[in-house]
């Protein structure tokens, strides 16, 4: 018996020996403070320490995992990292600011399917989602996934957020706020239906988006803007709350909706600049369709532009007006060229290997040789001779090609007296 009383007391002395000392609570608090700071290499070590001795402590754990996953930079010290939030979140279902840590983490590892899904859970805890798809740099690849946002507004949540933590490095909570009447001048079933419209608008947004249907996207960004012009008269908390989510993820759209107006409008323009490109290529040319062009369809364009507020409009503004000056000088340019009326009537080769081009001035009806570097009339040079054509400089900048189209050549009917058409032999 005493026997075994004393091996009973010597395992419990070794097993006592054996259970990880927690850090000191001095050492512990500067660990935490470390965290807070941002200086999260301070901080893992004496976290770490501090998990194994209190495994059961969640927020020791989510500091921990946090460090560990800012710091990491292997697949397997992400993995490790994972295993942590995994544990923070099996244990503590309400640890929202766990989730989107680990959601954090799951994008840096390429397993996007998993974070939107982590996401979506907190944010049906009442964390701010759309915030942090806005602020936390991981996460702001999902700004442009409308599917995505569109299920986040769909998420039931509880009316107020849960309480704020103290990791500054994550995004703030926002807590709903308490509606201060019931009504404000609406019914209550007005009121439901109001939000309920600015989620079918929105969901029309994401529709087109989706579609790639550019001009659909304007409309139904137009469409929700005017609608959403009303929203402070939504009072009901529970109302509130639903258009909140509209207004959270219409917001986080706009950028792309600017690029769909601004895509728009730059092809606009630039089928415009096409059309008066295409009219100078036409024969005979006419130069009052490219200036109608220039001063009514590309200045009624302009003004477009201008008045759409998007980014960069007054640049772009410019650049569309320059070219289309630019196509209206040549149109002119074409116009004074055509009226030389010059025709390529052969391209000879001399014996020194120097083609030779018999240009005839349709005008006078005389032909003249000419080899590169040779001038017709003050404004018109010849640059190069090619087999199928004549490279000129007109006016000293403008290049123009005089094209030579060779003539078959009918040399008569050939056969001798008496010969059947087929030849000699039939």
């Amino acid at each position: 018996m005493r026997g075994a009383l004393a091996g009973l007391l010597w395992a419990a002395l070794l097993a006592a020996q054996s259970q990880p000392a927690a850090p000191a609570p001095e050492e512990l608090r500067r660990a935490v403070a470390s965290f807070d700071a941002g200086r999260f290499d301070a901080a893992v070590d004496v976290l770490g320490h501090a998990v194994t001795a209190t495994p059961a402590d969640a927020e020791l754990r989510y500091r921990y995992a946090t460090c560990r996953a800012r710091l990491a930079r292997s697949p397997e010290d992400m993995e490790a990292a994972l295993r942590q939030f995994e544990t923070v979140v099996a244990y503590n279902p309400d640890f929202h600011e766990a989730e989107v840590e680990m959601a954090r983490l799951l994008v840096r590892i390429g397993q996007n399917e998993d974070a939107r899904s982590m996401l979506q859970r907190a944010q049906a805890g009442g964390y701010d989602v759309f915030a942090a798809v806005e602020e936390v740099p991981e996460l702001q690849g999902l700004r442009d996934d409308a599917q995505f946002l569109l299920a986040l507004l769909t998420v039931e949540r509880p009316v107020f957020s849960v309480k704020e933590r103290r990791d500054p490095f994550l995004v703030p909570l926002r807590p709903r706020e308490r509606s201060s009447g019931e009504g404000g001048g609406w019914s209550g079933q007005i009121q439901e239906e109001y939000v309920t419209r600015a989620i079918t608008l929105y969901s029309d947004l994401v529709a087109a988006m989706e579609a790639r249907d550019g001009e659909a996207v304007v409309a139904a960004y137009g469409a929700l803007d005017g609608h959403l012009g009303d929203r402070t008269r939504v009072t009901q908390t529970a109302q509130r709350q639903r258009l909140g989510r509209v207004v959270e993820a219409f917001e986080t759209l706009k950028p792309a909706v600017s690029g769909v107006q601004q895509r728009l409008l730059r092809d606009e323009g630039v089928g415009i600049l096409r059309a008066m490109r295409d009219r100078i290529q036409e024969v005979p040319l006419d130069v009052a369709a490219v200036q109608r062009l220039r001063d009514e369809d590309l200045q009624e364009f302009l003004g477009k532009l201008l008045a759409s507020d998007l980014p960069g409009a007054e640049a772009l503004a410019g650049q569309f007006r320059e070219q289309g000056d630019t196509f209206l000088e040549h149109a002119r340019v074409q116009e004074e060229f055509n009226s030389l009326d010059l025709t390529v009537t052969a391209i000879l080769y001399s014996p020194e290997g120097v083609r030779l081009a018999v240009i005839r001035d349709n005008g006078s009806g005389v032909e003249r040789h000419y080899e590169a570097g040779d001038r017709i009339g003050t404004d018109l040079e010849v640059v190069a001779v090619e087999p199928r054509s004549v490279q000129c400089v007109f006016k000293g900048k403008y290049a123009r090609t005089l094209k030579f189209e060779p003539q078959t050549l009918d040399l008569g009917d050939r056969r001798k007296p008496g010969e059947a058409p087929g030849g000699a032999g039939q």
